[in-house]
């Protein structure tokens, strides 16, 4: 989500800006572009030890934790002026969905790649307009266009486990996952998914 905590922070992001709270200080700063660079509807934040990871309409920007300024990390320009939706971070890397695929931008040893160079894939459909990713199990969870794909990271396999013409391609604005069940948020209701036998089933609400 855009509102992200950590070691007694919080970070908040809206439309240009970001709010930052810290709580043993009980103080409030206002940060703007002089400190993020150019951002504008923010979608997500991830933090790790180092960095505030800003995903936005605007594309990717990166700012150094403590001292609240922008950090060119080098991979930037690759998002430029492309909507980055949301940010998940597994193991030492950060899981990137955006409008054109899912990248994965290693950390420690700086590098990106793109779903196509990681794993084997045996669909052919596109991975695109990935708006959610969740890690649960040592399996990615992305949710797209496509309906939900999964990254198996012992196997190193892709698989769409749920096309989107399985719940009529309706728009989803959140999932969760448990070892049971996919659940899906969507305009009109929740949907189901079984993860054993595939079967969905839709509550309308």
């Amino acid at each position: 989500s855009s509102i992200s905590v950590f070691d007694q922070e919080v970070w908040a992001g809206g439309d240009d800006i970001i709010l930052n709270y810290n709580v043993r200080k009980n103080f409030w700063r206002t940060l703007g572009p002089e400190s993020l660079g150019y951002v504008s509807k923010i979608f997500d934040i991830y933090i790790d030890s180092l960095h505030v990871w800003i995903a936005s309409s605007s594309g990717l920007n990166c700012v150094d934790r403590k001292n609240k300024r922008q950090l060119k990390f080098g991979i930037e320009n690759l998002f430029n002026q492309i909507q980055v939706y949301d940010l998940e971070g597994v193991y030492d890397e950060i899981w990137i969905g955006t409008d054109t695929d899912v990248y994965i931008l290693s950390v420690i040893n700086p590098q990106i790649r793109n779903s196509n160079e990681i794993g084997r894939k045996d669909f052919p459909q596109i991975l695109n307009r990935i708006k959610k990713i969740k890690f649960f199990d040592d399996v990615v969870y992305v949710l797209g266009n496509m309906g939900i794909a999964t990254f198996d990271l012992e196997l190193n396999k892709w698989d769409l486990i749920l096309p989107s013409t399985y719940y009529d391609n309706k728009i989803i604005h959140t999932f969760a996952v448990n070892k049971k069940y996919i659940f899906l948020g969507s305009n009109n209701g929740l949907i189901r998914m079984d993860k054993n036998t595939s079967l969905v089933k839709e509550y309308e609400f």
